[in-house]
């Protein structure tokens, strides 16, 4: 892949999909190492993966390579029922930082509270931030009374690292 990019498509066009999702997950950050012309056809169709364990590496090499899709696809997949693909896709969005990332991210916060695990609501969180104190303290301050503890500091040490004079 390194050494010879065009020649390596060509050979994986030439296989079938490997049997383990951790092979495809692999192939998906290598593909990441990429130019975009190169690999990004290929990523788009790696985003139909029938085990949900690959998307986030896809989605982590489409936020790496800037595809001009990725906004969209990482809004769409905030909606995901997978928690982990949902927390990969707000990490990007942090990243990315398109116009309605900021709303989509409150909205994805809410809808992690239906997870028993809080990665996806933690995600969400910190990608939040990064738009501002102005987008982020509304949802800050509900997460305050999150269900679970290590998102109320995660939120606390979010909001002092916004604004300095509310901690």
């Amino acid at each position: 892949a390194a050494t010879d990019p065009e020649s390596f498509i060509t050979i994986l066009s030439g296989l079938d999909p490997d049997p383990h999702w951790s092979v495809r997950a692999a192939l998906a950050a290598v593909l990441g190492a990429m130019t975009s012309d190169v690999a990004l056809p290929r990523l788009e169709a790696m985003l139909a993966d029938s085990d949900q364990r690959v998307i986030p590496a896809v989605l982590e090499s489409l936020v790496k390579l800037k595809s001009p899709k990725a906004a969209a696809i990482l809004l769409e997949r905030l909606k995901a029922d997978d928690p982990v693909v949902r927390a990969a896709a707000a990490t990007g969005l942090g990243t990315l930082k398109p116009s309605g990332g900021a709303a989509a991210l409150a909205e994805a916060y809410t809808f992690g509270q239906r997870d028993p695990s809080y990665n996806a609501r933690a995600a969400a969180l910190g990608a939040l931030a990064s738009y501002g104190l102005a987008s982020a303290a509304p949802v800050l301050k509900t997460a305050f009374a999150d269900k679970d503890w290590a998102l109320r500091v995660r939120a606390a040490r979010l909001m002092a690292q916004l604004d300095p004079g509310a901690a």
